[in-house]
């Protein structure tokens, strides 16, 4: 989540997102990077305090961003969920 978007900020944006999650609107926890050129430790403590889950300087290169990626799918994984059974009998 870039820090400067143009409608609205992504501090704003994730908080907003955090919002719906508290209210049950999203039904599990959205990962959020944020993706800052201000990467001073009081803007990541905000970024954290806004509800993100990481924080990530530009420019940044991707295999910088991959584990970050693959760290919060790790954290946030969710139970795969199997179908119900056929509701068919066999008669």
């Amino acid at each position: 989540m870039d820090q400067e978007m143009p409608v609205m900020d992504g501090l704003t944006c994730t908080r907003k997102i955090r919002e719906l999650e508290s209210e049950g609107k999203l039904v599990r926890h959205v990962p959020i990077i944020a993706v800052t050129a201000n990467a001073r430790s009081e803007q990541i403590q905000t970024a954290m305090a806004a509800g993100m889950d990481d924080v990530v300087s530009k420019p940044f290169r991707v295999p910088e961003l991959i584990p970050k990626i693959e760290e919060l799918m790790e954290r946030y994984r969710q139970p795969s969920v199997s179908p119900p059974p056929s509701s068919q009998r066999e008669d």
